[in-house]
């Protein structure tokens, strides 16, 4: 039996809606453990109109100090959105590999692998031939960035050279638009992101950021966290999102109540 009561509800009260939501629970391993039964069940879908969960296993980068409060805003929010979006279109495609055969993918995504060669790689990198190609190169291209921040915001070392990686920028939009053709799934992607710790404020304006966009369609971001532990409800460029205007909310155990009793206490 599982940790939550009505599990199933809650299930189908988060994948059946397509809407950013915010998940309020517990910190601890039930939520973990409930939020990647939900990815297992809403896996990569070929050829049919349904939902798929991925559960983000990195979507933040650590919380550190800032050396130096000069440091270039506009530098680590590009840093913060790209290392967001390439870990996202990473896990995608990993899940993607885990379900079906390598082969019958490599022919599906041709396209989308042709267009990134074209439009998108580094012009002194060889193009991508296969599928495993796309992916070794996206985590790459993550990896940079979080390298990038640790250096650059923990050490001041201004080491953000995109010549060294084949992808150096994700157009985001368009990736999850192209993706979604070759597998041929007209519903959406939720992305689970499951704050278990602190993150840096920039990684969460990042989410933010997708979550007051309205690419719902394609992409839903759905949050679990304590009601008390994001820390930040505005964009990288300063926008607030809101709740109902721009996202939904699940309770997933008692943990939102106790929170607003506690803060209406305090008050």
């Amino acid at each position: 039996m599982g940790k939550y009561k009505n599990e199933e509800y809650l299930k189908h009260e988060i994948m059946d809606y397509s809407r950013h939501q915010f998940i309020y629970g517990y910190d601890g391993i039930s939520r973990k453990q409930f939020l990647e039964n939900i990815a297992n069940d809403y896996g990569i879908v070929l050829d049919k109109k349904s939902p798929m969960a991925i559960y983000l296993n990195e979507f933040g980068f650590p919380k550190i100090s800032i050396c130096d409060s000069k440091l270039d805003k506009i530098k680590i929010s590009t840093i913060s959105s790209e290392f967001l979006y390439f870990s996202i279109a990473s896990e995608i495609l990993l899940k993607a590999i885990g379900a079906y055969d390598i082969n019958l993918l490599n022919e599906r995504f041709k396209k989308l692998i042709d267009t990134l060669n074209k439009h998108s790689i580094n012009k002194d990198y060889s193009p991508m031939e296969n599928l495993n190609d796309l992916i070794r190169v996206l985590i790459q291209s993550k990896d940079f960035y979080k390298k990038c921040y640790i250096e650059y915001c923990g050490e001041g070392k201004d080491t953000i050279l995109i010549n060294e990686i084949a992808l150096p920028f994700l157009q985001f939009d368009m990736f999850v638009n192209l993706l979604k053709r070759v597998i041929n799934n007209e519903s959406y992607f939720g992305i689970i992101i499951d704050k278990q710790s602190d993150i840096a404020l920039s990684s969460t304006q990042a989410i933010n950021g997708l979550i007051g966009s309205r690419i719902n369609g394609d992409i839903s971001m759905k949050i679990a966290v304590e009601p008390d532990n994001w820390n930040s409800y505005r964009d990288l460029n300063d926008q607030m999102i809101e709740c109902i205007h721009d996202y939904g909310t699940v309770e997933l155990d008692d943990s939102q109540y106790q929170y607003l009793k506690k803060f209406k206490r305090d008050v």
